[in-house]
């Protein structure tokens, strides 16, 4: 998404364009999405339900986030327990952040 916000403040847009997200954080985005992004020369962002780092194998781990990091990924907040939002009550907001 980096890539993204910067080619539209330069106005130096692609072509056809292409943004590429995962969400959640399973496994399988670096197990399958990582590798085959790797293997194409292609970077994604990926958004993490942060309460479920490191929690079981569904999951990614913090090694697997850093390493894609390292590797110019976009990892960012998908919010911490996955909750729907836009049905929390205002009253109780702070139980779920």
């Amino acid at each position: 998404m980096e890539d993204v916000v910067k080619s539209l403040k330069t106005g130096n847009i692609p072509k056809r364009p292409v943004a590429i997200t995962f969400d959640d954080g399973y496994a399988d985005n670096y197990t399958a999405g990582f590798k085959a992004l790797m293997n194409n020369n292609m970077k994604a962002t990926f958004f993490i339900i942060t309460d479920k780092t490191d929690v079981d194998s569904w999951y990614m781990n913090s090694t697997m986030l850093k390493e894609m990091l390292s590797k110019g990924m976009g990892i960012e907040n998908h919010t911490s327990k996955h909750q729907e939002l836009n049905k929390l009550s205002r009253d109780n907001e702070s139980k779920y952040y």
